[in-house]
């Protein structure tokens, strides 16, 4: 199981909005730390399996957690949802900010303050490029979260591809599975982006 805190925070509505800095009262946020399991593989044409890189690694679960951090944590204890500006390409935020919205972010929820996260896992891909470095890792991706004890209950699962982009690694593509239980009232959506 995987422990939560609180702490005191604020996060911005929407896409390309800058978040609000920390510490306006009002506002909280719960910590979860997404786990990353199984091995971290590279698979390359020249050279087979090999274990990813910690920096590569590093930087594609930073961007896996504030993915998670703003669409399903902030929804769930702000009322609103963070930023995913710095974690998805220009044309995947586009879409998971419209079309794809009701499967990416957990919104219009009862509020909670306390989440319990028995699952938060990540297993981690890569694939090599014509250099033999990654050029692609594909996350999958596993989160069962519960608000207040039981008052709602989120399970979201699927893939994420992120690629690098000016030094860092951003989701270009999703392929996600969401579902909600708010009051035994269940509703599920999809989204995918290639």
């Amino acid at each position: 199981m995987v422990a939560c805190c609180l702490a005191v925070a604020a996060c911005s509505s929407g896409p390309k909005k800058p978040q609000a800095k920390p510490g306006v009262t009002g506002t909280t946020a719960v910590q979860v730390t997404l786990k990353r399991i199984g091995s971290a593989d590279l698979v390359s044409p020249a050279q087979g399996v090999r274990p990813l890189d910690d920096r590569t690694t590093k930087a594609v679960m930073a961007s896996v957690q504030g993915l998670f951090d703003a669409t399903v944590l902030d929804p769930l204890t702000n009322g609103q949802a963070g930023s995913i500006d710095r974690v998805m390409t220009d044309d995947a935020v586009r879409q998971a900010a419209t079309a794809d919205r009701a499967a990416m972010y957990d919104e219009d929820l009862p509020r909670v303050t306390r989440v319990d996260a028995p699952k938060a896992f990540v297993q981690l891909t890569g694939l090599a490029g014509d250099n033999d470095a990654p050029a692609l890792v594909v996350a999958k991706f596993a989160w069962d979260v519960t608000g207040d004890g039981g008052t709602v209950h989120i399970v979201r699962s699927g893939e994420l591809s992120l690629i690098p982009v000016l030094g860092t690694w951003l989701i270009g593509a999703y392929n996600v599975a969401n579902s909600r239980v708010v009051n035994g009232t269940t509703t599920t959506s999809t989204a995918v982006k290639k």
